[in-house]
């Protein structure tokens, strides 16, 4: 069941500031009466708490927090009946309890919350503007802690953040970050005057690779990902190079005078493995939204999953590579798979041995069948 813990942002730390009334008009209503404030509360693998405790999470005013409403005509119970929502309301916060949503009785809603803590510090900034996952452009950017009626955030649905600011006022978006995340998505939500709370279950939208390469002694690995579309120029690009290993030898040594000493070598040689070790977000993100191919909600019965706790799949598909890059600059590719499934909280291994892929690449696969330490046979060279 979801774990509903109200949290007071204002408490341990600073007060936060009022939110900054909306700068789009309130939904069409006729009377006040039509109208229920809700706002959220959470649970899942996010348990909120002033104090840091085990599996809780200490919020803090530089946290992020953005959601998405949809507003359908009825209860969605298939995937046709998705794309009947509209966009009623986005927005994203430095403080969850500063979020209060008026909905309109009878209605019914969807909704999707993104968490990324510390994304203050995190997400790139220009002229107030936050990047991506809140926006993509600064020319056309929402605000922190403003209500937006009748819009959407465009890239709540992608597992992408904005590193740095770009030219003609967009954003560096960039795929396969580090940086933590944590997702959830409501449907199906009845607006009565009983309807004070929404409580998400957010999920660690966290996935991991483990690159172990062998025989691996020059040069760089470079690995990305992206989304199933397969566009790796957007990713990061996680590196290694050859580790190495220090053998210290001790040896003992007599002296003109007799007496021993011990004396050391020290020995540094490229390691058997090198090990790469990254935890990225995963590419696409739970959504309820009409784009229905990145809501991640179904494989099997719709009506079936969105109703349980995790209205949502742990495996997705997506695009990973690994690129050997040599001294010179000439890249090589060791992996590619646009249709990798990555899965949710999950470490994906993948054992390679540096040396027989490249030598397959140039087109040889050597098998040395003479040891240089076997004596040759000697014949007799006639006169």
């Amino acid at each position: 069941m979801a774990i509903a813990l109200a949290v007071a942002c204002s408490k341990g730390i600073t007060d936060s500031p009022e939110p900054t009334p909306p700068s789009r008009p309130q939904p069409p209503v006729t009377s006040t009466d039509s109208i229920v404030t809700v706002s959220f509360t959470t649970g899942g693998e996010v348990v909120l708490s002033e104090e840091p405790l085990t599996k809780s999470i200490a919020t803090s005013p530089d946290d992020l927090w953005g959601f998405q409403v949809y507003q359908y005509p009825d209860s969605v119970a298939g995937e046709n009946a998705t794309f009947s929502g509209i966009e009623y309301m986005c927005g994203y916060y430095d403080c969850l309890d500063s979020i209060k949503m008026p909905l309109v009785k009878g209605k019914w809603y969807g909704f999707t919350l993104t968490y990324i803590p510390n994304g203050k510090n995190i997400i790139a900034i220009n002229e107030g503007i936050y990047g991506s996952p809140f926006n993509r452009y600064v020319s056309s950017g929402k605000k922190l802690n403003i209500l937006y009626y009748g819009e959407k955030i465009s890239n709540l649905y992608y597992g992408e953040v904005s590193l740095g600011v770009g030219n003609y006022g967009a954003f560096e978006n960039f795929y396969f970050s580090s940086v933590e995340r944590y997702q959830g998505v409501k449907w199906n939500v009845y607006a009565t005057d009983s309807t004070t709370t929404i409580a998400i279950n957010l999920y660690r939208m966290m996935t991991g690779v483990k690159i172990v390469a062998e025989d691996f002694t020059s040069g760089t690995i470079l690995v990305k990902g992206a989304d199933s579309g397969g566009n790796l120029s957007y990713s990061v690009d996680h590196v290694f190079i050859p580790a190495m290993d220090t053998i210290v030898a001790t040896r003992d040594t007599i002296m003109p005078d007799s007496t021993v000493v011990t004396l050391s070598d020290t020995i540094i040689q490229v390691a058997k493995e090198s090990i790469l070790d990254i935890t990225v977000q995963t590419p696409c993100m739970p959504m309820v939204n009409a784009n229905y191919s990145h809501s991640l909600a179904v494989r099997g019965d719709f009506r079936k999953k969105i109703m349980e706790e995790q209205p949502f799949v742990d495996e997705q598909e997506g695009a990973l590579q690994v690129v050997y890059k040599d001294t010179t600059g000439v890249e090589v590719s060791l992996y590619s798979n646009n249709k990798f499934e990555f899965k949710r909280l999950t470490k994906h291994v993948i054992k390679l041995n540096v040396a027989d892929i490249l030598n397959k690449e140039a087109g040889f696969e050597p098998d040395i069948k003479d040891d240089p330490s076997t004596p040759m046979e000697e014949e007799d060279v006639n006169l």
